[in-house]
């Protein structure tokens, strides 16, 4: 195993009376916090002369992430520790125990007096063992407890797998799943859905398994000649639902797939998808993803599975990475096929929005005008105060306050806007569009109102006054 740095104890002689002192052998303890286990590691057989040992622990940072290899070095204020960077030779650091971890951390080191109650290794399953005076501890890895880590420790993972809508997407194989914890634990190939995953199917099952600690990716496969494609999965752990981001590799000829996973967050979407075109309607899986206001990024999600029906509102919940206040969605179908929404509302507050306004439909010499056509998705008008009478510029109609827009594919050459009871329809493009905070407009609706309110209550107060002096 390879020393990744460490840094000394600080020490000072004390001398004694009354008695000899003899040089004590001193342990160099390695201490590292882990990104999972926040843990600490001792490093053996470092020997140093000094009686007192002052401030080490408080003078370092610790900094929660892996732990690394290191040797205490001898004693003086020139060595402050190391950091134990990435290597990706080892995916991508190690830790006292010789497995793999993620991350990085800050070592250094502590002196401890006595014998090294640690030599006889008496912590099981690569526990860490912590020498104390005359005594030590066993800090445990994930799925064991006792003094020694000797004893298991199972948990329940509740499991949500969705297939895809492609063609060949289900199985009548039996799947089989594998967990893997955030430092490399894992957990024993189970099968979990003995009589496999139709197409376009959700299934769910409670493994029980044991604790890998911090969840972080989940291994699929299916047994036989035949294929798995999924577009959902879901893991409900220790209180917590974890989700696999992005499009899911298929498990083919019991190929073994490895997703990771990232701690979600429930978004409730309403989407309501236009009546006609007919085309309006998709029977691919649509895709979602959300960006925050201060740009972090949920990852991408499967919210439609197996598509959704034309001139149909649908409610749908969905877990993906927090991103705090979601600012724009990102929506796209799974193939080419055609996807054309008239609204999407994420949590019952964020409203999608590319341009504002109503419905402009004027009756002329007893007759409609700007009904459009669904077809094309052209001849349409929304209402637009800045259209005067007779301007054909910009896209104006010639109507006082109507302005032409489309249902799909605007012009920005001509000047076009999306009609606003309608969003821009992907045929496996992916479209970005704002979020609205409705909550907010009622808001700043409420504010106007009131300042409205206020200034006609001012007025009112001033004409009495004049009323009350010419009185007088």
């Amino acid at each position: 195993m390879s020393a990744y740095g460490s840094f000394a104890a600080v020490g000072e002689v004390v001398e004694e009376t009354g008695r000899k002192r003899s040089a004590f052998r001193a342990v160099g303890l390695f201490l590292s916090v882990c990104a999972v286990l926040g843990v600490v590691a001792t490093v053996h057989n470092v020997k140093t002369v000094q009686t007192k040992q002052t401030g080490v622990v408080d003078a370092a940072r610790e900094i929660v992430d892996c732990q690394c290899l290191g040797i205490c070095n001898t004693p003086d204020d020139s060595h402050l520790g190391n950091w134990c960077y990435v290597n990706k030779e080892i995916s991508p650091c190690m830790d006292s125990t010789g497995r793999t971890v993620y991350g990085q951390s800050w070592a250094h080191c502590e002196v401890i007096y006595g014998e090294d109650d640690c030599l006889s290794n008496p912590c099981k399953n690569s526990a860490i063992c912590v020498d104390r005076y005359d005594s030590y501890d066993c800090v445990c890895r994930p799925g064991w407890r006792g003094t020694d880590c000797s004893t298991r420790v199972n948990v329940n993972y509740a499991v949500t797998l969705t297939t895809s809508d492609a063609s060949d997407s289900g199985t009548e194989n039996a799947v089989f799943l594998q967990f893997v914890g955030a430092e490399g634990d894992t957990t024993a190939e189970q099968v979990v859905f003995l009589k496999g995953v139709g197409r376009s199917t959700e299934k769910r099952a409670t493994v029980m398994a044991a604790d890998v600690g911090t969840l972080h990716k989940i291994v699929y496969r299916v047994g036989g000649d035949d294929n798995l494609e999924p577009a959902i999965i879901h893991v409900d752990f220790k209180g917590d639902t974890f989700v696999a981001v992005g499009q899911l590799p298929a498990s083919d000829m019991s190929t073994t797939q490895s997703v990771k996973l990232v701690k979600g967050t429930k978004y409730t979407i309403d989407i309501t998808t236009a009546d006609s075109p007919n085309w309006a309607a998709t029977l691919n899986d649509v895709y979602v993803q959300f960006t925050g206001t201060n740009w972090e990024v949920s990852g991408a999600v499967v919210m439609l599975p197996g598509g959704i029906k034309d001139g149909v509102t649908k409610s749908v919940d969905i877990y993906a990475a927090d991103v705090g206040t979601p600012a724009k969605i990102t929506y796209w179908t799974r193939s080419d096929d055609s996807m054309l929404p008239s609204s999407i509302l994420v949590n019952g507050r964020y409203k999608a929005s590319s341009t504002t306004g109503d419905r402009c439909i004027v009756d002329k010499d007893g007759k409609a005008t700007f009904l459009g056509d669904t077809d094309d998705g052209r001849g349409f008008a929304y209402t637009d105060a800045t259209c005067k009478v007779d301007e054909t510029e910009n896209a104006c109609t010639g109507t006082e306050g109507c302005r032409f827009c489309v249902l799909f594919d605007p012009k920005a050459e001509l000047d076009q806007l999306l009609c606003p009871w309608t969003l821009p329809y992907s045929d496996g493009r992916y479209i970005v569009v704002d979020l609205v905070d409705t909550e907010g407009e009622e808001a700043e609706g409420e504010e106007a109102a009131d300042a409205v309110e206020a200034e006609a209550d001012d007025v009112v107060d001033e004409v009495a006054d004049d009323v009350q002096d010419a009185a007088e």
